[in-house]
């Protein structure tokens, strides 16, 4: 009796994960491109696709675009329930300190139609400039800066000025 009753939970166990992993396979997906004009660094496939902050899919490929190696490639999987539209925008954002990197979707107004190929395999959301390029960039020019004030003191702070300051 004992041994029939653990098989038999064995068995409804078997049966319920089987049931659960089709349940999750039967969500139905959207694919999308989007083209990038700067680095996506910290983004993976795997990484999530978040619409203004709440997770709606995932990237599934990063390349390099064949017909300009200065742009990135990203292909993502969305929800289907999720509507893009044509005023949709993407950007890199970072979601951590560990440096790893989201895909943020933003805008789509519900006035707008919604997204469509174009004579292209997938559809292509518009990719804007992130925060984190914006921030990258400007720290440059910063460092830049820094630099030549740090060389300025160097040189008004030398022993010959010193001297004359004695």
């Amino acid at each position: 009796i004992i041994g029939a009753f653990t098989f038999a939970v064995a068995v409804a166990a078997v049966l319920f994960g089987l049931f659960a992993a089709r349940f999750a396979t039967d969500r139905a997906w959207d694919h999308y491109e989007i083209l990038f004009d700067e680095s996506v660094f910290g983004l993976s496939q795997g990484s999530p696709v978040l619409y203004n902050g709440v997770s709606i899919g995932r990237v599934i490929e990063i390349d390099l675009n064949p017909e300009d190696v200065r742009q990135v490639l990203v292909t993502v999987e969305i929800d289907a329930n999720v509507p893009i539209h044509t005023d949709t925008r993407a950007t890199v954002r970072l979601t951590g300190l560990t440096g790893t990197a989201a895909i943020q979707l933003s805008g789509g107004s519900p006035e707008a139609p919604l997204l469509t190929a174009e004579g292209r395999d997938l559809a292509r959301i518009e990719a804007g400039s992130s925060a984190l390029s914006r921030l990258l960039e400007e720290s440059e020019g910063i460092a830049v800066t820094a630099n030549d004030l740090l060389n300025r003191a160097g040189r008004l702070l030398d022993d010959e000025n010193i001297a004359r300051v004695d």
